[in-house]
C-alpha cells in the first residue's frame, strides 16, 4: 500500500492491459479517470473499498487516476499497453 495524503491505496497491474483495481484502506467515493491533459474521460461512482475500472476500449499511454475517498483525494500515473 502507498499513503498519500493521508490515504492509503494500491492500484494494479500497472502497467495494465485491459483493467485496473483500487483498494483502499477508506471507503471509495468517486473514480475519474483522465488523460495526461486532465480532460475528464470517464467518472467511476464508488462505495466500497475496492473497484476495478475497464480499460479495454482506451488507446495505449499515459492515463491519470482521481481517487476521491471519505478521508482525502488522491491521483496516480497509470500506464495502458498492449498485450
Amino acid at each position: 500500500m502507498i499513503q498519500k495524503n493521508g490515504v492509503e491505496y494500491a492500484i494494479y497491474p500497472n502497467p495494465t492491459y485491459d483493467r485496473i483495481t483500487i483498494t483502499s484502506k477508506n471507503e471509495l467515493k468517486e473514480i475519474e479517470l483522465m488523460d495526461v491533459s486532465g480532460k475528464v474521460i470517464r467518472t467511476i461512482k464508488c462505495s466500497s473499498d475496492s473497484e476495478t475500472v475497464d480499460l479495454q476500449d482506451l488507446s495505449n499511454g499515459l492515463y491519470l487516476l482521481r481517487c476521491k475517498t471519505a478521508t482525502g483525494t488522491f491521483i496516480e500515473k497509470i500506464i495502458k499497453q498492449n498485450n
